[in-house]
């Protein structure tokens, strides 16, 4: 990577991703991809299962990663590799506000908490993922934003982000919150610029309006997603 600070900037209309198509009855940047495949030319990409990243707490069951082993709190688990992580080192691909409604299985009752659908990308492998921050999170998830807008990049995947959680006491017992950090240093070069502006073209519109499956285990039960 060369050590020679650049900018980079969008110009111009996106470029037409290779694997996928883009219709352009909507914002080309957030215009519905379609699987390259004959015979799945009308499949958008958006309808493929996003792997779900989400925060173990202590009331969190079925977290069992890959090899059969209990997932410890405060680790971040993909349900769908099995993977655990003590912290998450990513690129946001696009994040949007989203609200959830949360059913106490104490009192029974039902709660709307605002949040944030994350669409990230892991920061060496570039898999995908999606993740919901809520909570105590999604303030720490808005000083955040912030501080990238501060930073004036041109997109949101530029600087490489710092996931990691810490145990908080409040009014009613413990919690586990999720801080979030820009890392600091050289930017991205070219390429993996180039790689990150492909993958929002084409996983991006995942979370236009569908619902995502995305839990934060704070609470007992979760219902479905819904965007603004």
């Amino acid at each position: 990577m060369t050590k020679e600070k650049k900018e980079y900037l969008v110009e111009g209309e996106p470029t037409e991703p290779k694997a996928v198509s883009v219709r352009s009855d909507t914002s080309p940047a957030l215009a519905d991809t379609y699987l390259n495949i004959k015979g799945l030319e009308d499949v958008p990409v958006r309808m493929m299962p996003l792997p779900i990243v989400k925060v173990v707490h202590p009331t969190t069951t079925g977290a069992i990663d890959r090899d059969g082993v209990a997932v410890p709190t405060g680790h971040f688990f993909n349900t769908s590799t099995g993977q655990s992580f003590e912290e998450l080192k990513f690129h946001i691909i696009r994040s949007k506000p989203a609200k959830r409604t949360f059913k106490d299985k104490k009192t029974g009752e039902s709660t709307v908490k605002e949040g944030f659908v994350v669409l990230g990308a892991m920061e060496d492998t570039l898999e995908i993922f999606a993740m919901f921050v809520t909570g105590t999170s999604f303030w720490m998830f808005r000083q955040l934003l912030g501080q990238i807008k501060g930073s004036k990049v041109a997109a949101v995947w530029e600087p490489t982000i710092r996931a990691y959680t810490e145990m908080r006491e409040g009014d009613y017992g413990r919690y586990i919150r999720t801080n979030f950090a820009i890392i600091p240093g050289e930017p991205i070069g070219e390429a993996k610029f180039d790689d990150l502006s492909q993958i929002f073209l084409e996983y991006g519109p995942s979370i236009n309006d569908a619902p995502v499956e995305v839990e934060e285990a704070e609470e007992n039960e979760a219902g479905p997603l819904s965007f603004n």
